[in-house]
């Protein structure tokens, strides 16, 4: 079942997609992160380094408030010691893969919407990484990060920061996001939502909307 806010999508034509990277256009590769962990995956685990990730100290850097050395850091206030020394010797930028249907749902928008921009929750090394090795950020036409905006979704800011610099029409605009309450908040703005998190779905979902290049 396709969840999107408002409940029933108005009969419209769309003309500006906006799409989210994590577990819509990217995810990380628990294997690969395995690998990069080698024999520190006794101490450390491929669990431990995802709680970490999405831990109090890296929502803050997500959101431009520390730079990423400072979050390894106060990482040691809310994990084990030997644990933090071995995450902070590794880069884990590599297990950030794209996704077949992310691909997919990227290319259809691309090809059918007039304007495609990113908008995500991010550290600044991630994205760094993101921007080198996928075709996203260089195909879309913008992109709004929560460390550049100095807010995270679901906070209104990084929304309007988006409008306003691109000078988007939410009327006329879709945004795709993993997480329903980042949908919900978009649809404050009167921005249409879908939740992404059956991706096989919503490429069928997204390929029977009426999207235009025109306009």
């Amino acid at each position: 079942m396709i969840i999107t806010h408002p409940a029933t999508l108005p009969k419209k034509t769309y003309d500006t997609i906006i799409l989210d990277l994590g577990s819509v256009l990217i995810d990380v590769d628990q294997n690969i992160v395995a690998t990069i962990l080698g024999n520190h995956i006794y101490t450390l685990s491929p669990e431990t380094c995802r709680r970490m990730f999405i831990s109090m100290p890296f929502k803050r850097c997500a959101a431009g408030i520390i730079t990423p050395d400072k979050a390894i850091d106060e990482l040691y206030a809310y994990f084990p010691k030997k644990q933090v020394d071995i995450f902070k010797t590794l880069s884990f930028a590599r297990a950030f893969q794209s996704l077949p249907e992310g691909r997919e749902l990227f290319k259809q928008a691309r090809s059918r919407a007039r304007r495609v921009y990113i908008l995500t929750n991010i550290t600044p090394d991630q994205f760094e990484y993101i921007q080198e090795t996928t075709p996203f950020i260089k195909e879309a036409d913008g992109y709004t990060t929560s460390f550049g905006a100095k807010s995270r979704k679901p906070d209104p800011a990084i929304y309007q920061t988006l409008i306003n610099h691109y000078t988007i029409t939410p009327q006329t605009t879709l945004f795709f996001d993993d997480l329903e309450n980042n949908c919900k908040a978009a649809a404050t703005f009167g921005i249409d939502s879908v939740v992404c998190d059956h991706r096989q779905d919503v490429l069928s979902f997204f390929a029977a909307l009426d999207v235009t290049n025109v306009g």
